[in-house]
């Protein structure tokens, strides 16, 4: 686990999402997004690319988010929001979807990056 200098750079929370299967209204089961949790973390902005260069695709936002080690966030989740820890005010509305979960060890499990995207 993270010591408490790291721990103090977790001046962001995050609204984990995870999809579940519900039925609709005519009885079809279909995929529905429901809130699992909320974490600390610390929300870093990573760069800009586009999508297919020349094709007028759209630009892809790459984020990524450092928590504590042992949290419970996988590749098949997605960030819903990330807010200040001070006064609860919006970062980002999302949502992210997630394509990497890195653990990060220094003699260690130490602490979590989430690599996130977001294509605008």
């Amino acid at each position: 686990m993270a010591g408490p200098h790291f721990k103090k750079k977790l001046i962001h929370q995050a609204v984990i999402q995870r999809t579940t299967q519900t039925q609709n209204t005519i009885g079809e089961l279909v995929d529905s997004w429901s809130a699992v949790g909320t974490i600390d973390v610390r929300f870093v902005h990573s760069s800009h690319r586009l999508a297919d260069e020349g094709q007028g695709y759209p630009m892809i936002e790459e984020h990524f988010l450092l928590c504590n080690s042992g949290e419970d966030v996988a590749e098949e989740d997605r960030i819903a929001s990330i807010t200040l820890k001070t006064d609860g005010s919006s970062v980002d509305a999302g949502p992210f979807i997630i394509n990497g979960v890195l653990k990060r060890n220094t003699g260690g499990a130490h602490h979590i990056r989430v690599n996130l995207e977001r294509i605008e």
